[in-house]
């Protein structure tokens, strides 16, 4: 299960440069609405001192609401995600996931004086739109960033404080809310500073990106993603920051969205609790080698080793157990370009964590796309199924039962079986040089 390099090359082009809507990041960046997030530039200026913005997501948005948080503390702003000490599994399970960013920000004494931005791809989640009302009968100031056509979140902070970018594609929705926040913390700093400069030095700097890696590098991380996946062998993804972790996480969801088999096994190599404890009794060196020789890697898997700033001898440890063990990797980061190597220098002045983030993205659409081609993915038009009105997918049991009565009733062929993704139901057909096995979760 191999992918043409010139096909990983098109499709990572159409992400950052197509039509936009359907990727086409440059295009999109151009687009991006300025009215609004100058009046939320503003509005953070104007604020009193005590003020506080709460950035609000899920999934993917989920880091970009911590990255966002952290880079506003950076620019010396106060700021947080709602509910990140106390826990959101225990709030989900005792009042509903519905209900983690209302207590949230209940617990966080919120005032009219904070502002609350909530970020989703699609505008329709519920702990959000609830946060966002909550905010309101509180008179705090509330903004989104969203996508698509926003959703009920746009039509709760209204027109003039709803920041959508024109795209359908999540994963670049996601990499476009994290442009907004970058070019946000410039307005806020520099009053020379404008947006038409900004949109133009990102466009700027992601041609360059493109241009002067490696493609090779492009085809040797798809390829070898792709190769986990077939031989249900193992991605280690070792870097400490937020970007990384979302790249593991695209890994492990967004790439193999709507196909029927395991997808890719990324482990957590450390816990924020694992991590302080490493780091106060061992040193911050063994962070992350500490957990990668726990997971005892071998050469039938893969790594994916981030070279930052301040982390070299991290990094340096897990390179020589990685080549001691005989596991392939490639490294991104500041770093100079090669077959196994993507820099990602361009993005400095910018953010090169967000440039992870980035290039996770891109990278899960690429892997996808290729894979739902190759699965012949279709979509089953059926009426609304009983055990998806809690749920957004059927259990095995379920499926199976599903697949038989469609067979029955000549809607699924023998060959095609029931997938889920997003609350919808699709077939597929398991391609014949495709190793992994079949999985409903």
């Amino acid at each position: 299960m191999k992918a043409n390099k010139n096909y990983i090359l098109k499709a990572y082009q159409n992400y950052f440069f197509g039509d936009e809507g359907n990727g086409g990041l440059c295009q999109s960046v151009l687009n991006i609405p300025e009215e609004p997030l100058i009046s939320l530039a503003e509005t953070i200026k104007a604020a009193p001192k005590n003020s506080r913005i709460f950035f609000m997501g899920n999934g993917g948005s989920f880091d970009n609401a911590c990255y966002c948080s952290a880079t506003m503390m950076k620019a010396g702003v106060l700021s947080n995600v709602p509910a990140m000490e106390t826990g959101y599994s225990g709030i989900a399970v005792e009042e509903g996931y519905e209900l983690i960013y209302k207590k949230g920000l209940e617990l966080s004494g919120l005032t009219k004086d904070d502002i609350i931005i909530g970020l989703s791809g699609s505008g329709n989640s519920e702990n959000i739109c609830r946060a966002l009302n909550f905010a309101l009968e509180k008179n705090a100031t509330i903004y989104c960033f969203g996508g698509r056509d926003g959703g009920k979140m746009a039509k709760i902070c209204g027109a003039q404080n709803s920041i959508i970018v024109n795209n359908e594609i999540m994963e670049a929705i996601e990499d476009l809310h994290l442009i907004v926040l970058r070019f946000l913390v410039q307005l806020i700093q520099d009053e020379k500073q404008t947006l038409e400069k900004q949109k133009s030095d990102f466009t700027t700097k992601l041609t360059s990106f493109f241009e002067k890696n490696n493609e090779d590098a492009f085809s040797c991380l798809v390829n070898s993603v792709l190769n986990t996946i077939n031989e249900e062998s193992r991605l280690f993804v070792l870097g400490h920051t937020v970007g990384a972790n979302h790249f593991r996480a695209d890994m492990m969801r967004g790439a193999t969205n709507t196909i029927p088999i395991r997808g890719i096994s990324a482990p957590e190599l450390t816990t924020i609790n694992s991590f302080q404890a490493t780091a106060n009794d061992d040193g911050l060196d063994f962070t992350l080698i500490k957990g990668l020789v726990k997971n005892n890697p071998t050469k039938n898997d893969f790594a994916l080793l981030f070279s930052l700033p301040g982390a070299e001898n991290m990094q340096r440890l897990c390179e020589d157990e990685l080549r001691e063990r005989g596991v392939s990797f490639i490294k991104i980061g500041d770093i100079p370009p090669s077959d196994k190597a993507i820099d990602l220098s361009f993005f400095k002045e910018f953010d090169i964590d967000f440039a992870i983030t980035l290039l996770g993205h891109a990278t899960s659409t690429v892997i996808n796309g290729f894979l739902m081609n190759l699965w012949k993915i279709e979509p089953l038009e059926l009426q609304q199924l009983e055990g998806l009105k809690k749920n957004r997918k059927l259990d095995k049991k379920a499926t199976l039962n599903l697949e038989n009565t469609l067979r029955k009733n000549g809607v699924l062929s023998e060959e095609r079986m029931v997938t889920f993704c997003y609350g919808k139901t699709f077939s597929a057909i398991k391609p014949p040089d495709c190793k992994a096995s079949r999985s409903f979760y």
